[in-house]
């Protein structure tokens, strides 16, 4: 009976693990070591979210490594701390499903002396695993132009290899005729997540009708190539929702169109 319910048990966590991976939060890590190149265990690592001052702390293992795991995306700081070691100090930009590493090194010194890294610490190049992806941060989904405020009119006008491929003939009407992402060239080759859940019609195999809005989403990842064995088809879109801060923030847009403004529709007695 106990065998039983500790296979359950590991089923479920197991379960929780792998939703907690697909949640399209990043993950912070790193080695610190000293100037020799040693690692230096039991090192007090903080992690403070600069928008909310949100506060978290973990402690090196014996290899010196540390991890903060589902983070939150946006600024943070990170500060370790050993005995007799300078404190090192650097900041950096959490991406949607990013894995950022942080390496510190601690010269020898006093507690009150402080190493900063002003610059952002975080590679511009994923060395960490073989996926392509593409990133658009809030900023660029503010700023981009585009016709209408759709997140899949976003995502096929900045992803490389993402094209739309129309399900039913676009002069007939009914439920199934809608567009179909496709991911260099495979049809129904991709799904849609937010926050770790799944946006799907599962009636026609494609994007829900009603996507999330545009104002509230804080960024969002496309993989295209050799994505995680964690996703179900090779191309995954992950949206991240926004979080809030400790100012009082919102967003407001106006959609104007006019008949007089935009392309004449073609007449189907033109060719008559």
């Amino acid at each position: 009976m106990k065998g039983k319910f500790l296979a359950v048990a590991l089923f479920i966590l197991g379960g929780a693990i792998a939703a907690w991976a697909q949640t399209g939060a990043g993950t912070i890590q790193g080695t610190v070591k000293d100037q020799s190149g040693a690692v230096v265990p039991k090192a007090k690592v903080s992690l403070v979210q600069t928008q909310t001052g949100l506060q978290s702390q973990t402690t090196t293992n014996g290899a010196g490594l540390y991890v903060f795991p589902s983070v939150m995306l946006g600024p943070y700081k990170v500060t370790v701390e050993a005995s007799g070691m300078q404190t090192f100090t650097a900041d950096l930009s959490l991406q949607a499903g990013q894995t950022a590493e942080v390496d510190a090194t601690l010269r020898v010194g006093v507690a009150t002396q402080e190493v900063v890294v002003n610059a952002n610490v975080t590679p511009l190049v994923n060395t960490t695993d073989a996926t392509l992806s593409t990133v658009v941060e809030h900023a660029r989904i503010e700023q981009l132009p585009q016709n209408g405020r759709r997140v899949d009119n976003l995502i096929l006008a900045t992803t490389p290899g993402v094209t739309a491929f129309r399900s039913y003939d676009s002069s007939t009407s009914g439920p199934g005729n809608s567009t179909v992402p496709t991911v260099n060239g495979i049809l129904y080759g991709s799904e849609m997540t937010q926050d770790g859940a799944l946006l799907e019609n599962r009636d026609w195999q494609r994007l829900p009708d009603r996507l999330p809005g545009l104002d509230t989403i804080d960024e969002f990842v496309v993989e295209t190539s050799n994505a995680s064995a964690k996703n179900e088809r090779p191309g995954t879109f992950i949206l991240t929702t926004r979080h809030g801060t400790n100012r009082l923030h919102g967003s407001l847009f106006e959609t104007n169109r006019d008949n007089s403004v935009g392309v004449a529709r073609h007449r189907q007695d033109s060719e008559v």
